[in-house]
């Protein structure tokens, strides 16, 4: 019994990892935000980066979404 709860949960954890996708959501902060923004757009981001920041690090941001908005 326990082995086949182990399993289950070993394969809700694969399932959960393989199904992530860069296009998630993620909230980043700080030197991590630029390092993003960095490898996204090649360079920083064109915004305001007072507001810019604050909801990529509070409510999250897709890299898509990052790229849409700081991207020229």
């Amino acid at each position: 019994m326990f082995n086949s709860k182990l399993f289950v949960l070993f394969f809700v954890f694969v399932i959960a990892t393989t199904m992530a996708q860069e296009s998630d959501v993620a909230k980043t902060c700080g030197e991590f935000l630029v390092q993003r923004v960095a490898k996204l757009c090649g360079s920083s981001c064109t915004q305001e980066p007072t507001d810019f920041a604050s909801t990529v690090c509070s409510q999250g941001m897709s890299d898509n979404q990052i790229s849409a908005i700081c991207c020229p």
